[in-house]
């Protein structure tokens, strides 16, 4: 599911459900992509972009496209990202 011309990303919920709690993770998560916080947050964890695509279940070159801003991952995958991303920045704290 990649991004395609003209059209923006959506995080409101579908058919199929995504709750409101999930469109802020979902909004939240893809801000980070697009700034580069979530390649930060990953980093700074001193993990790879292999061990975060093996936790989360994506593939490596998913990983580095989303963190390049290229694309931005469907909602499950993010979902899983994002939960990932929030419990490294809060152990970080």
């Amino acid at each position: 599911m990649g991004r395609k011309a003209g059209r923006k990303w959506d995080a409101r919920p579908h058919a199929g459900g995504v709750n409101e709690s999930d469109a802020v993770t979902l909004t939240t998560i893809r801000a980070w992509c697009a700034t580069g916080k979530a390649r930060r947050i990953r980093e700074e964890a001193r993990l790879s972009q292999q061990e975060v695509a093996d936790t989360i279940g994506a593939a490596r070159h998913s990983v580095s496209r989303w963190e390049s801003g290229d694309r931005l991952p469907r909602t499950d995958v993010a979902l899983r990202y994002a939960a990932l991303l929030l419990s490294i920045e809060a152990a970080q704290r």
